[in-house]
């Protein structure tokens, strides 16, 4: 109903947007994790370029239909909150190493994606157009896709974190061993 009032429901259409990853891992775990609000973080973000450029391309049947789309009423504005969004989700993405058990090559590769998708946003700013709403629309297809597919190749496990601080423990013992042993000759 919202389509009918105000532009605004493009936002408030990222809240069920964002609930499956919270859903899956209460189900999963019995609780809301960090993991769990980072990728509804980004799914919430994510949703805004994707929506405006996807509402820039069918502008004139939103407009038909009496739905009050931010494209079909302010182009500019659209497009200019498409690389805003698009910047806030560049900038989430680099709190992976915070939010989600996930090695440090995540950011390494996905910094090439962000930039992509930066790209392309700023082209959408710059000239709000359908080429430039199209090529917006479609890299945000393959780059959720793509990030999605990095999360769970580089998604350090539990037990993958755990043998890494038995490894780190042992090393350190190690080294007090052999400085003792030094001191004891000394």
């Amino acid at each position: 109903p919202l389509k009918r009032i105000h532009w605004s429901n493009t936002w408030v259409g990222t809240i069920p947007g964002a609930l499956p990853p919270l859903m899956g891992a209460a189900a999963a775990t019995g609780y809301l994790g960090v993991n769990a609000v980072f990728c509804g973080g980004l799914l919430a973000l994510w949703q805004i370029p994707h929506f405006l450029s996807l509402s820039y391309l069918c502008k004139n049947e939103y407009g038909s239909a009496g739905f009050q789309m931010l494209p079909s009423i302010n182009p500019q504005k659209a497009a200019d909150l498409s690389y805003d969004h698009t910047l806030l989700l560049c900038l989430w993405c680099t709190t992976v190493p915070i939010f989600v058990n996930c090695g440090w090559w995540f950011l390494v590769e996905s910094a090439l994606l962000n930039l992509l998708f930066l790209q392309r946003a700023k082209v959408y700013k710059d000239k709000p157009n359908t080429a430039s709403a199209r090529a917006l629309f479609r890299y945000s297809v393959i780059y959720l896709a793509v990030l999605l597919g990095l999360l769970m190749l580089h998604r350090r496990l539990p037990e993958d974190i755990k043998r890494e601080k038995e490894k780190a423990l042992e090393a350190k013992k190690a080294r007090q061993a052999k400085k003792a042993l030094e001191a004891q000759k000394a």
